[in-house]
């Protein structure tokens, strides 16, 4: 096991190795509190780094499976006197970490962040400077790594009982941001991608000279995802400790078994783990294509009624009528259907070209042609088609279909008011009111692995789109 010594941080050989022991008694503990880990458990490759605690928290993880900890503080022989039952609460924690994959989560989050801060900055004229958007990362990057945690130890007991007291809980996060009220603490049992945005302060608060948002105040010196000195590079790279991508996803299915498996006969499973378990293997899709199609055709029957009348062509009763009187013909009126696609750089290429083959199968239960409206922050192109092969995927920013939404309610470019308003995206996006659309019926197909599934109002409907 590899030690990393930090300047002005050097311990003793026999610190070190006291730290090993501690280490494989707290992996035994953790094998012991959830056997059903014990894949991930044991799989994890430990390596200490002395003064830790100094740069990144006292734990931490990366994407190969490789758990750093202090070895002063396993100890308990610093600030931070954790017993043995802390340790292992905060083990598993970094298990999870490790499980759900949240350093690879983090990608995406920042790349979708960066691009609204940047659309925001241009349309005020200005850019990020050299050296400002790495601190604009690293200020991003403490946020989600708090909303990371509020996701695993939101939905644990045993978790939550022996975490130490600066641990993060969601109870005792308040939002304050754009999608969440800042006097209510947020949930439980949500994605970190649901807890970051809730956590996103509003634009005043960011710029109000010295003032900080609510989960900014303090530190939390569990743990850290971010890259640092101390830092092993890839395996591939040095001496081949940690764990290729399919090696990592071979652990995970395997933990993803035992957790099915052993909630069959314990019921002390969160269902916060059954929940990623089941999404891990693949379980049982919804045919989601049937419920979209049943949807539209719902939709048009209770904006138009099954049929309705003209007086284009006399009705089949006419001849029964006397004095002039003259019956109207009935007919299915046409389904009219706008479709709202989220462009914006949170939506992966994938995600895009998955969204443009359901719009073709949209325009096949539509029969004819729809309204398509492409937006991030603003609209970026909106036209009538017949075929997802005309549509020009533009934008790339951040993320506000509100105004497109709306507007997609409203017809145009030659489209009457539509009989209901499709919305692909990954969620994570602010909503209109229901009073906004006119009465016009909404589905939301949520696309992407990590998509935002707790923010869609409930007077939509939505469902999680898979292949």
């Amino acid at each position: 096991m590899q030690v990393i010594q930090q300047e002005k941080s050097v311990v003793s050989k026999d610190t070190i190795s006291r730290a090993r022991q501690r280490f494989s008694t707290v992996r035994i503990g953790a094998s012991y509190t959830y056997p059903f880990l014990s894949s991930a458990l044991f799989s994890i490759t430990p390596v200490p780094v002395t003064g830790l605690r100094h740069k990144a928290g006292v734990w931490a993880m990366d994407k190969y499976g490789r758990v750093y900890f202090d070895p002063e503080t396993i100890l308990g022989e610093c600030e931070h006197d954790f017993v043995i039952e802390n340790n292992i609460a905060i083990f598993i924690h970094e298990a999870w970490h490790f499980l759900r994959k949240h350093p690879e989560r983090w990608e995406a989050v920042w790349a979708e962040y960066k691009g609204r801060v940047k659309e925001r900055l241009e349309k005020a004229g200005y850019r990020l400077a050299e050296g400002q958007e790495e601190q604009l990362k690293r200020a991003t990057f403490k946020r989600w790594n708090i909303a990371a945690d509020a996701e695993i130890n939101g939905g644990d007991d045993y978790i939550r009982k022996n975490m130490p007291d600066f641990g993060v809980l969601p109870e005792k996060l308040k939002g304050g941001g754009v999608n969440w009220p800042s006097d209510k603490p947020l949930p439980l049992n949500k994605t970190a991608e649901e807890y970051f945005h809730w956590l996103e302060p509003e634009l005043e608060e960011e710029e109000e000279e010295g003032r900080e948002p609510p989960w900014r105040r303090g530190d939390n010196p569990i743990d850290d995802l971010s890259e640092g000195d101390w830092q092993l590079p890839p395996p591939e790279e040095e001496d081949g400790q940690g764990l290729d991508e399919d090696d990592a996803d071979s652990i995970r299915d395997a933990v993803a078994r035992e957790i099915l498996k052993s909630s069959q006969i314990r019921g002390d499973i969160p269902g916060s783990w059954k929940k990623w378990a089941g999404e891990q293997l693949e379980g049982p899709k919804v045919p989601w294509q049937q419920i979209l199609s049943q949807f539209i055709r719902h939709a048009l029957e209770i904006t138009s009624g099954s049929s309705d009348y003209t007086y284009r062509r006399r009705s089949r009763r006419q001849s029964v009528m006397s004095g002039g009187a003259i019956l109207p013909a009935t007919y299915r009126p046409k389904l009219e259907v706008a479709v709202v696609i989220d462009t914006s750089g949170s939506m992966s290429d994938g995600d895009l070209t998955s969204v443009l083959t359901e719009v073709d199968g949209v325009l096949k239960v539509v029969g004819a042609s729809a309204r398509v409206i492409c937006a991030d922050t603003r609209i970026t192109a909106a036209k009538r088609i017949t075929s997802a092969s005309q549509i020009e995927c533009a934008g790339r920013g951040g993320t506000d279909l509100r105004k497109a939404i709306v507007e997609a309610a409203k017809g145009g470019d030659g489209c009457s008011k539509p009989n209901a308003v499709l919305i692909f995206t990954d969620g994570y996006t602010p909503w209109p009111y229901r009073d906004d659309m006119r009465g016009v019926p909404v589905f939301t197909g949520l696309v992407g692995n990590n998509c935002g599934t707790g923010g869609v109002p409930g007077w939509m409907e939505s469902l999680v789109l898979e292949d």
